[in-house]
């Protein structure tokens, strides 16, 4: 099964709910996560808080934080085999080589 890195947001922003600047990729975030999945879809399952705390799935490997594990939220990015992708309001987006990202039906 393939493997991701998950990073999360040092201050998310949830899709510009929050009103905060979009954060910077890699420089505003942390890796939150080592998780072997079948896609980037499955990965955003696996860590989530949802019926049970993800750190603890057998799937996910948590990467020791001093800040806590939230669930994966619009803005956070996974990284695979596919590329690097941020976490949108519905579905995803890959970076380019030009460093913006662009909306995919993932």
């Amino acid at each position: 099964m393939p493997t991701y890195q998950v990073f999360h947001a040092k201050e998310p922003n949830f899709g510009n709910l929050s009103f905060r600047p979009d954060p910077r990729w890699p420089e505003d975030y942390n890796l939150v996560a080592t998780v072997e999945a079948q896609n980037p879809e499955h990965v955003f399952l696996l860590t989530q808080n949802g019926y049970s705390y993800w750190p603890e799935n057998d799937d996910a490997q948590a990467v020791p934080t001093t800040t806590g594990y939230r669930s994966t939220s619009v803005g956070d990015i996974v990284v695979g085999s596919e590329g690097t992708l941020r976490v949108d309001a519905i579905g995803w987006s890959y970076l380019s080589p030009d460093g913006k990202f662009i909306p995919t039906d993932l």
